[in-house]
């Protein structure tokens, strides 16, 4: 597992992440970065460094960010859905302050479907 440095930019810490793990002894076949953002830094480093992306390494990211299709290899993504958080974390909010009447206990473990954006990166 690879930690970045504190501080760094969200494009910079993909870089580093992406050199990091090429270094390894076992290089990895796919990463999949917490954000479009990490994912970015890291393709278009491993790009610098004349990695094969995804020949080499798949790449993949969260949040399908409007650049990740603009990207060269475009991004694949997972996309979120926004919405459901959205009202989910407010319908929580309002039963905790007692808006909305609470039915049955609160559910901690809410699944919900990201969908995946397949393009050139995986």
């Amino acid at each position: 597992m690879f930690t970045p440095q504190e501080g760094l930019a969200p494009f910079e810490a993909g870089k580093q992440a992406m050199q990091t793990l090429m270094q390894a002894p076992a290089p990895p076949d796919a990463i999949i970065f917490a954000n479009d953002n990490l994912a970015a830094g890291g393709l278009l480093a491993g790009q610098r460094a004349g990695l094969k992306i995804p020949q080499a390494c798949a790449v993949l990211g969260l949040g399908d960010y409007p650049f990740a299709e603009l990207l060269l290899p475009s991004l694949s993504t997972l996309k979120p859905p926004a919405l459901e958080i959205g009202v989910l974390a407010a319908t929580r909010v309002l039963e905790s302050l007692g808006v909305l009447p609470l039915e049955d206990d609160v559910q901690r473990l809410n699944l919900l479907e990201c969908q995946v954006i397949e393009r050139e990166s995986t």
